[in-house]
């Protein structure tokens, strides 16, 4: 079997200018970090792709893939 891409769409802003849910924290994590655990539960060989816009560069997104040291995580801005 093929090892499953799962592509998760996150920005620290939404359309409108508004902090955008999905960094939210919980647990001291952001939501996006909790889809990914989702994912990852569901889906334990996948390759997941985090795609978020150019602005969140060198922000609160780029410390997601360490938190799943075991797991193929990255960034596409």
């Amino acid at each position: 079997m093929d090892t499953p891409i799962i592509l998760v769409q996150a920005a620290s802003r939404a359309w409108s200018g508004a902090p955008d849910w999905c960094m939210n924290d919980v647990d001291g994590r952001p939501v996006v970090a909790l889809t990914v655990e989702s994912a990852l539960k569901e889906f334990p060989a996948a390759d997941i792709r985090i795609i978020a816009p150019e602005f969140d560069r060198g922000g609160r997104l780029d410390e997601i893939p360490a938190m799943f040291p075991e797991h193929k995580i990255s960034l596409y801005y």
